[in-house]
């Protein structure tokens, strides 16, 4: 799988409304507060994470991520995770974070767990 920095924001917004993304993200915000990834597999985008600071802890990136449904389950090898850890160290970030959807949240905690992730009711943490 390729993983690459994305600059193009309105092919990111075309890949969260053609998968059906559930949060509505404006291009301005995706755009000046924003690092985004795409994981191409094939030749086929099939899934983006992006991260901002969060605003209520410090050092904190909250990550956020969309997958084609052709291509789940996704699972980033560790090749392609360090990517990511490696973004975010960059960064100055001490630890990232995931709000886990109410409807994905039993199936992503085992999953964020299994990867060393910090499960707390909807929350999870990874140290960076």
């Amino acid at each position: 799988m390729a993983v690459r920095l994305e600059h193009d924001t309105d092919r990111l917004l075309t890949f969260l409304a053609h998968n059906l993304y559930p949060y509505t993200w404006l291009k301005e915000l995706l755009e000046d507060h924003c690092v985004r990834l795409r994981f191409d597999r094939h030749g086929k985008t099939v899934a983006y994470v992006w991260w901002h600071w969060d605003e209520h802890r410090a050092h904190h990136l909250a990550c956020h991520l969309c997958v084609s449904p052709a291509a789940r389950p996704f699972r980033m090898s560790a090749r392609e995770w360090s990517h990511v850890r490696a973004m975010a160290a960059l960064m100055g970030a001490k630890a990232l974070i995931i709000n886990i959807p109410s409807e994905r949240l039993k199936p992503m905690s085992i999953a964020l767990a299994r990867r060393g992730w910090r499960v707390t009711g909807s929350t999870a943490t990874y140290p960076v």
